[in-house]
Formats: structure tokens, sequence, C-alpha cells
């Protein structure tokens, strides 16, 4: 059997198909007045968490609709939620605590958003931010408390190398990545671990206030700082590729920043006095009208909708963006000469080390035949044709 090699080189199929530019926001009537600390997005309901209600519970939020309605859930904690992320077909959610009576049920779970479950952290420190990345939920909170769970129920304490309050935690590229308040070397504490949360590296943020969100998309990490507002200081937002090496970047206004999330095309910062800043690069911002002047603390990206929480139970929920508006067609020609009465066999490989078979072989006539395949969502791939 001899081999004619056709090598299809640099064809990157990833598509991005939305992008907000300046986004309309709604407010919604959350039904509570107790602030809003964060979102998340998962198998299509919106879950927003925050601080206790007047049934002395920590508020749980949920909504099915895009965000324009919501239900208060029962969370059975009577402190406040602090953080919420969703992954592996679980919300997990994080809540405050009082170390000193070394109660340890600080992580909620639920498979709907509708009913939670507690869980045994490990730890009996106040939990602040959670994420899931690689399969791993990891929680960080206070006193440099990171734990870890494969399923979301049972956690494992790790050793941060830290004392300082930690308040949020991002994945990607292979690298989880922690921020937290200021490490009294006048510096923002950020943590980077590369082998799913085992161990952790203290980085140098450049900054010299408290960290307090962090976010990774478009082969970049973004986070973002408190702020003297008395100041007028816009350097608030500091960016990263690997978690390691840190620039500072200005934001277009003078606001402290809390939190930051990436929506496939954008990144969405979130801040005091209704400050919302976009960036589809994470280098260049521009600055949004949220419509209000409460302090928005978070949001989550779901369904083509961003809804962002903040204080007084403010909920605010973004213009969505269609797939019907844009139309994309994408795809790969191969053209192959073909050896007439001989089998021909179409390969791929994404490394020119491991090849599997293309569709069916088929028997060239002599002529030329083109092949016409998809790149839609693909990765990089090369072609060779065996025969």
């Amino acid at each position: 059997m001899k081999k004619q090699i056709l090598i299809t080189v640099g064809l990157t199929f990833s598509l991005l198909a939305a992008a907000f530019g300046q986004t309309t926001w709604t407010l919604q009537n959350s039904g509570v007045n107790q602030p809003l600390n964060k979102a998340a997005f998962g198998n299509g309901v919106f879950i927003a968490v925050g601080e206790n209600n007047a049934q002395d519970s920590g508020t749980i939020l949920s909504s099915t609709n895009g965000g324009v309605t919501w239900q208060q859930r029962t969370s059975g904690v009577s402190y406040g939620v602090r953080g919420v992320t969703y992954g592996s077909g679980l919300f997990v959610a994080v809540r405050d605590a009082n170390s000193s009576t070394g109660e340890r049920q600080t992580i909620l779970t639920s498979a709907d958003g509708v009913t939670w479950t507690l869980r045994d952290a490990g730890s009996s420190q106040a939990l602040k931010g959670v994420t899931y990345g690689n399969q791993l939920f990891v929680a960080v909170g206070g006193s440099g408390t990171i734990l870890t769970s494969t399923n979301g129920m049972n956690w494992t304490v790790r050793n941060s190398g830290v004392s300082q309050y930690l308040n949020d935690v991002a994945y990607g590229s292979g690298a989880f990545v922690v921020v937290g308040q200021n490490n009294g070397l006048n510096s923002g504490t950020i943590l980077s671990s590369t082998n799913n949360g085992a161990t952790w590296q203290t980085r140098v943020s450049g900054v010299s206030y408290d960290l307090q969100g962090v976010a990774y998309g478009n082969g970049l990490f973004v986070a973002v700082r408190d702020a003297n507002d008395t100041t007028g200081e816009t350097t608030t937002i500091i960016t990263s590729p690997d978690g390691v090496t840190w620039t500072v970047r200005n934001a277009p206004a003078a606001n402290s920043l809390n939190g930051v999330i990436y929506t496939g095309t954008e990144f969405v910062v979130f801040g005091d006095k209704g400050a919302v800043f976009t960036s589809s690069d994470g280098l260049t911002w521009t600055s949004q009208s949220s419509g209000t002047g409460q302090n928005i603390n978070g949001g989550a990206f779901g369904n083509g909708r961003i809804v962002a929480v903040g204080n007084a139970g403010t909920i605010l929920t973004s213009g969505q963006f269609s797939t019907n508006d844009v139309k994309i067609y994408t795809a790969v020609e191969l053209e192959i000469n073909t050896e007439s009465g001989v089998v021909h066999q179409i390969q791929t490989s994404t490394d020119l080390v491991s090849w599997s078979n293309y569709e069916s072989p088929f028997l060239g006539n002599g002529q030329k035949i083109f092949k016409l395949i998809s790149a839609r969502s693909q990765p990089k791939q090369y072609f060779r044709v065996i025969k």
C-alpha cells in the first residue's frame, strides 16, 4: 500500500459568533432587597446568590426564563451565600461562616437550582468564590483557604501558602488562578496552580489593592480590583496569558470593580455605582450604561444573555443575542486526484502523529473528487489520503 499525503496546514476551525458592543440592560424584579453577590448559569437555569433574607436564610434565587422572573429557594443556611458555579450537572454554592464555631457545612449543592443540600467542606473558614474547570471544583475563602473536589460533595483542603482572604478563582489554559486581598507587601494576592489545585505558587499582581474577581477567556486571564474612587485612578484591571506574569490595564472609569465574566466573545466587568465595562480582548475597554446606580457584584452568561446582580436585590439582564441574526457558512473543500480502481481512505490528525479514518473508504475513478468538510467548532486538523 502506498501513501499519498495531502496535508492541510493551519486550518483553525473555531468560530465566535456573538458580540455585544453597546448592550441594552433591563432592570428585573428579583423580589428581594438583600445584596446579591454572584450568579451562575447551567442547564437552562440562572442562579443568583446573596446575603441573609428576612427569614434569616442565605438568599438563593433561580430563573428558568432568561432572568426575567425569579423564584426564591430555601438555602438552609443562616449566613450569606457568596459564590456559585455550575459544572458536571451540579450547581455548587459557597457561604460565609463563623469560623469560631467550628461549623464546616459551608458548601451547598443542587442538581436543579431548586433543592439544595449542605456539604461538609472539611474546613470551618468562610468561603467566597468557587469555579469548575478540568473536571474539578475549586472553592476559596478566609485565611487562605482553598478546597478542591471532583464531585462537589467531598472536599479536600489544600495548602495555599498564604493567610489572606481569597475572593475568587478561575480556570483556563491548564491553570487555576486565585485572587484575594492585599498580601501585606503592597500587592493584591494572586496564586496559580498547574496541577489541578494540589500545590500553589504566589504571583506578583503589580497592584496594591484587594483583587475581587478573575475570569479566563480567549487565551487571557482578566482580574479586577478595588480602587480609591476619590483619586480618579483607572488602573483597576490586570491581565495575564498564563496566570504568572500580569500587566496593568486602564478601565474607562474610576470605579472599584467587583467581578468579571467571559461570555465566549467578550469580557464583562462589574463594579460600584452601576459600572459595567466590556472588552473583546481584555486590553481595550468600553463603558456600558447599566441604568442603575447600585453596586453590581457579579454576573453570568447563558443562552445568549448576561444576567448581572448587585446590591439591594438588583438584577439586570442584557439584550439577547439571537443566532438567527447571523448565518455562518464555513467549510473546507478537499480536492483529491483519485486513481482508478484503487481504494482511497481520507484520514485526519491534530498532531501529524495519530491518525484516524474520516468517513468510509471509496473507490477511485481516475478523476478529481471534492470533499466538503464542515469547519464548525472543529479543532485544527490535518488531512491525508491513504491508497
